[in-house]
């Protein structure tokens, strides 16, 4: 797989991510258009990908490939309607005015994310903007 070219990323059945040059033209296939030059285009759809249960090997090469860190999902959830917040190296996140959504502590703002979104799939999908 290449890193250098635009293309998407597709989830497919068996829950691995594949890499196509072109847009898929089924719509059933759950698709990612992936920029290389674009890091907020890429942390969305790790992201995204993770909540929806992709291959964990993948989503975790993914991460040290393009060395995604705590800090770029801190600038991620400033564009959503996330707080995302770092006590004692243990990190938490919900939705702007709903207490309720708060998920316990992770090891990493990602992985506090991705709690989050799987808790609330919709309510992260319909707050992060792309």
């Amino acid at each position: 797989m290449s890193f250098k070219d635009s293309g998407y990323f597709v989830l497919l059945e068996d829950k691995q991510l594949g890499y196509i040059k072109t847009q898929p033209n089924n719509d059933k296939v759950i698709s990612w258009k992936y920029t290389p030059w674009n890091r907020k285009n890429v942390c969305s759809f790790i992201l995204e990908a993770a909540i929806l249960k992709a291959n964990i090997k993948q989503i975790n090469l993914l991460l040290d490939k393009w060395q995604i860190t705590n800090e770029d999902y801190k600038e991620f959830s400033k564009r959503s309607n996330i707080i995302l917040e770092n006590k004692f190296n243990k990190w938490t996140a919900k939705f702007k005015g709903n207490d309720n959504s708060k998920v316990l502590p992770r090891k990493t703002a990602f992985e506090a994310l991705v709690k989050l979104g799987t808790r609330y799939p919709e309510l992260l999908k319909n707050s992060i903007e792309m």
